[in-house]
């Protein structure tokens, strides 16, 4: 079957950890026998402890269960397990498993998942069931992003939900609970299970449908693939339970949001840092300092510059952080003398969710340069985390662009690959908040598909090819509201809950309505809208649940805002001192008043004094409880303009009393001059008391409030004190968590080298067993066998008790001093021993053995036949020297007699004599060599050193020679002046007569040897060279072996024992000399002795 007739049309993949036994049974239970796909199985476990997950998977399904082996064919309606510790590589027919060893779970689901999606790509469907830890997230990235089908178990019933959490929304086409995703897979996979034909008699063909979402949502889909569009068609027809087209299209006609769902799944939209890599970088090197630049103009250093960026329809948040990089890097060192706020908005609450945790899978973050990756992220486990740093200075928000109110003073915009979504009339509803949020001069970028037409009037083009505009200085109005009819179809799935909710004129009357929809009571709503003071209901997503007019006019909210965050429609007052009250006021249930003065200029440029007091309460909205917090907005501007009076009334009195003691002091000392004027100064002194009473009661009143207003300071001085002193514990808390989670980390971190280093000494342990000839065997205390190695088990078989060990006499060892029992007994012990074959061969053995650490012992057996036989071999040799010796020399003495005594007409009996003394001769020279070399391997070898005359030994052991061979030619060649060497005579005489011999022997009668005697340097030189046979190459290396003997020429005499190449190389190197050979088969061989000459 080859790759082609294989084809699937669907291949499913399923990954789980922690939990994932029970998750993948209850799962598999649910798919029919007749599924039509196979289905490979990938759960993390301990490759150390044996698996009953192909059994156990057995009893739960109809279908066929088969653990991966080496290389097998994939089949419909069969389940395949990965085996752990193990790697899986896919072709289209097939499957086939690797190991892989790397210290991690495994199998690895991401790079299961991985290798299939290049293999089988928009045919994957991939299955994220429950478990710790993010494995998967990367492996799904590359599934969606090549059209394949992610589904996820719901992480609110996953029994560990951190592995189907980690998948970003955009990632996932289905979340489902566990019951649900087996009949997903079997609608998915049945062709039979909706019907999307290429034409039909009913007006429901596949091209009329495709004209029909080009007209609906003016993208063209029809250059597509027709069995791509039909595969991703048919996800979204078994998602909404449509049966076939004709269903669908009125399904769309009466839910519009699926259009969004339909066209994400034609585009797939898988989001990435730094997408658009060439838009990124004309915002970094011309908007950004250009924005940066008139920051700097508008602003003051002393308190900070303003730089403020929406990024909308942020999706999982990678643009926005994307931004926040590029302003790091564009500011530097300056990052903190600026006021950065980068809001990220978008739609979907589960995108935003996702987006606040800051952590995303390698293939998010692969396209960016690596210097940015490891300066703003942190890696932990395959994941990246964004810095604090980057973090602090986004904002996320749920934002939809048809009912929230705009940003103000935004810088750039962005909001790219949005508004192609959108009718007419929601763009030209967005583009009129992006033109109110930017400031004169103020950037917005779009998608490649999008332009500024639907109110082009308000920008200018920066960068077409790039989508780059700019805010003209016209007046931008408030935006209008947007009549509900106007939101296009394809909108997510956030805004479902929405679709229905009626536009009513008016801000009250769109409050009144929101706000019962929210869920509160009439009569709080109708007590809310009556109140004195402004009320702003918010819940723990800061989202506004109710609004009263006051509140808006104090706050500068624009709008009905219900359901907007209050952080973000705020006009008026700072938004950290009230993010603060908040967050108090949610944590306890007194009351939190926010300090300081809030001066606030209302809508109608009144300026005004307000009081802000959080405090929580639990309601019950839609029937449910909910934990919200009233912000209670109170007009002091009478109060607050009242003490500011005092205060100056009370300078004023200070002032002026000061003035009226110096006039006294004037009028005192005009006394003496005016005493004829008595009564006028009477009167004026009168005049002076009174005047002096209504000065002192100014003071009293001035000091009393003094008074009250140092009190008041000392009150918001204990309520600061108790504040920092809060965060002094906060900060402690964090610190201890922090310290603790450190050191949890470097336990962890230890105990995985631990486990890396135990892996590493097993696997060099196996490898030591796997290479040693010796055999091993382990027993525990019990005498069971534990391990034996593949020498063992060549050698005898699985354990000890297979061996029936014997003496070296051959006798039966008893069962007490075998090794088995030595081991049993926890000894150390060395302990030699002999095995006979069923041939009757006998082979020795030496066991060593030890125990270990109380857990049983280890025996090493290594055979020592050959050392052995040796051993038996050169005791032999030592006694038969001996022995041989003294009957050889009287047998030699008596042979002597003999002849003498023969008359000489017996010439036969001579003869007969002679040969004998011949025999005679050569037994006493393998006498002679069998003492040499048992006085060699003795130890016992000595020389007898004298300046001797090379050339003149030479032609002794010539003649020597010739009378043993009188009819080998020998040619002797010496040098013209004599050689002197501090030798052995007799036994440098014996090495080349050795040589000489060996001449005659290995080569024909009728070749010629040659001796020659030469001087090379500090060393004299002997060569005995004969033209035989030569020695063959592989044998060159063992005839300095003792008992070697090679093929014989013709002129061979009587073959000896093999020794004499052997002493004589014993002999040379004694001399502190070298012997060496060098041979031509067929040409002859040349042996050279250098010896050291006398200095």
């Amino acid at each position: 079957m080859n790759d082609e007739q294989a084809r699937f049309e669907h291949v499913v993949v399923i990954g789980a950890s922690s939990g994932g036994i029970d998750a993948i049974s209850r799962l598999l239970e649910s798919i029919p026998a007749e599924f039509c796909a196979p289905v490979i199985v990938a759960q993390h476990s301990d490759p150390r402890r044996p698996s009953q997950f192909v059994s156990i998977l057995s009893r739960r399904t109809c279908l066929a269960v088969r653990a991966l082996e080496e290389d097998m064919d994939l089949e419909t309606g069969v389940v395949y397990v990965v085996p752990a510790n193990r790697a899986v590589e896919f072709t289209e027919s097939n499957v086939k498993v690797n190991p892989e060893g790397n210290g991690r779970p495994l199998p690895s689901i991401d790079r299961l998942l991985s290798d299939a999606a290049e293999v089988f790509e928009e045919r994957l469907i991939a299955v994220v069931l429950t478990g710790n830890g993010s494995d998967g997230t990367s492996g799904a990235f590359q599934v969606k992003s090549r059209g394949g089908t992610v589904i996820i178990q719901d992480p609110q019933t996953a029994e560990y939900p951190e592995m189907p959490r980690s998948l970003a929304p955009t990632t996932v086409d289905f979340v489902r609970d566990l019951k649900e995703i087996g009949p997903l897979l079997d609608a998915l996979t049945d062709p039979q299970a909706v019907c999307i034909p290429d034409s039909t008699d009913e007006g429901a063909d596949l091209f009329d449908f495709l004209q029909h979402l080009q007209i609906q949502c003016n993208v063209d889909f029809n250059q597509y693939k027709t069995p791509t569009i039909k595969r991703r068609l048919r996800r979204r027809l078994v998602a909404t339970r449509c049966d076939d087209l004709t269903q669908y299209r009125k399904y769309l006609a009466q839910t519009p949001d699926e259009y969004f769902h339909l066209v994400n799944s034609f585009l797939i939209k898988v989001t990435h840092f730094f997408r658009d890599s060439e838009v990124y970088d004309y915002l970094q090197s011309v908007v950004l300092p250009a924005i940066i630049q008139e920051s700097r103009e508008r602003g003051h250093r002393d308190q900070g510059y303003q730089l403020r960026i929406w990024s909308a329809g942020c999706s999982t948040g990678e643009e926005a952080y994307s931004l926040a990089i590029l302003v790091a890097e564009a500011l530097g060192e300056e990052l903190y003398q600026f006021n950065i706020r980068i809001f990220a908005t978008d739609i979907n609450p589960e995108s935003i969710e996702f987006a606040r945790r800051g952590i995303y899978p390698h293939a998010s973050v692969s396209g960016m340069p690596g210097e940015l990756r490891s300066k703003y992220f942190s890696c932990d486990d395959g994941d990246f985390e964004i810095s604090k740093l980057i973090r602090s200075m986004v904002v996320f928000g749920h934002h939809d662009l048809a009912q929230r109110s705009p940003f103000p003073n935004i810088d750039l915009v962005l909001s790219r690959n949005v508004l192609i979504y959108f009718t007419p009339e929601l763009q030209r509803r967005a583009m009129s908040l992006f033109a109110y949020s930017l400031r004169e001069n103020g950037y917005l970028a779009l998608g490649k598909a999008e332009t500024t037409s639907p109110l082009g009037e308000h920008f200018s083009t920066d960068n077409q090819r790039l989508k780059i505009y700019r805010r003209n200085l016209t007046e931008v109005p408030i935006p209008p509201g947007l009549s509900q009819t106007a939101l296009l179809s394809s909108r997510s799935p956030s805004r479902i809950s929405t679709w229905n909710r009626p536009q009513i004129s008016g801000v009250d009357a769109k409050l009144q309505e929101t706000g019962s929809t929210r869920g509160l009571p009439d009569r709080t709503e109708n007590l809310l809208y009556h109140m004195p003071v402004g009320i702003v209901v918010i819940d723990r997503n800061y989202d506004i649940r109710a609004i009263n007019n006051l509140a808006r006019r104090f706050l500068g909210v624009h709008g009905a805002a219900v359901g907007d965050d209050l952080l973000h429609v705020i006009r008026t007052i700072t938004l950290d001192a009230l993010r603060d009250a908040i967050d108090e006021a949610f944590r306890w249930s007194e009351p939190v008043t926010v300090a300081g003065e809030h001066r606030v200029e209302t809508i109608e440029g009144e300026h005004l004094y307000i009081e802000i007091t959080c405090q929580r309460r639990d309601l019950e909205l839609k029937g449910q409880p909910s934990h919200t917090v009233i912000v209670v907005l109170t007009d002091v501007t009478e109060v607050t303009v009242e003490r500011h009076k005092v205060a100056e009334a009370r300078d004023q009195a200070i002032e002026e009393n000061q003035q009226l003691n110096n006039r006294l002091g004037q009028l005192l000392r005009s006394n003496q001059q005016l005493v004829g004027a008595n009564e006028e100064l009477t009167r004026v002194n009168e005049d002076l008391r009174i005047n002096n009473e209504d000065l002192l009661v100014s003071s009293e009143e001035a000091q009393s409030s003094a008074e009250e207003i140092e009190t008041l300071n000392e009150e918001m001085q204990t309520t600061n004190e108790e504040l920092e002193t809060l965060n002094e514990e906060l900060q402690a808390t964090v610190e201890e968590l922090n310290a603790a989670n450190e050191e949890m980390q470097a336990r962890a971190t230890e105990m995985q080298q631990q486990r890396l280093a135990s892996d590493v000494e097993r696997a060099k342990l196996e490898a030591i067993l796997v290479s040693m000839d010796d055999a091993v065997v382990v027993m525990d205390e019990d005498g069971r066998t534990l391990l034996v190695n593949d020498a063992f088990k060549q050698m005898f078989g699985d354990d000890l008790s297979c061996i029936t060990p014997e003496t070296e006499t051959g006798s039966p060892m008893p069962d007490s001093k075998s090794p088995r029992a030595a081991a049993l007994r926890g000894e150390s012990f060395t302990l030699p021993f002999t095995v006979s074959g069923p041939d009757g061969s006998r082979r020795w053995f030496e066991a060593n053995g030890g125990p270990i650490d109380n857990a049983g012992s280890v025996t090493v057996i290594r055979e020592i036949t050959d050392r052995s036989l040796r051993r038996l071999q050169e005791e032999f040799m030592s006694i038969a020297s001996h022995e041989l010796r003294t009957p050889l020399t009287a047998l030699q003495g008596y042979l002597n007699m003999l002849q003498k005594h023969i008359s000489s007409d017996s010439e036969r009996s001579r003869r007969f004599v002679s040969v004998a003394l011949t025999m005679v001769d050569r037994l006493t020279r393998m006498t002679s060599e069998l003492l040499d070399v048992s006085r060699l391997q003795s130890g016992k070898f000595a020389l007898s050193l004298e300046p001797i005359q090379l050339d003149e030994l030479i032609r002794q052991t010539v003649e020597l020679v010739q009378s043993t061979t009188p009819d080998r030619e020998i040619h002797v060649e010496l040098p013209d002046a004599a050689l002197q060497a501090q030798v052995d005579p007799m036994r440098i005489q014996q090495v080349f007569f050795n040589l000489l011999l060996n001449a005659a022997s290995y080569s024909d009668a009728e070749e010629k040897i040659h001796i020659r005697l030469m001087s090379e340097g500090d060393h004299a030189v002997v060569q005995v060279q004969d033209h035989g046979m030569g020695i063959p190459e592989e044998t060159r290396a063992e005839i300095f072996n003792r008992f070697y003997q090679g093929e014989r020429g013709s002129g061979g005499t009587n073959r000896g024992l093999g020794l004499g190449l052997y002493i004589s190389r014993e002999i040379v190197i004694a001399h502190q000399g070298e012997i060496s050979v060098e041979s031509t088969p067929g040409e002859g061989t040349t042996f050279s002795v250098r010896v050291p000459l006398v200095a």
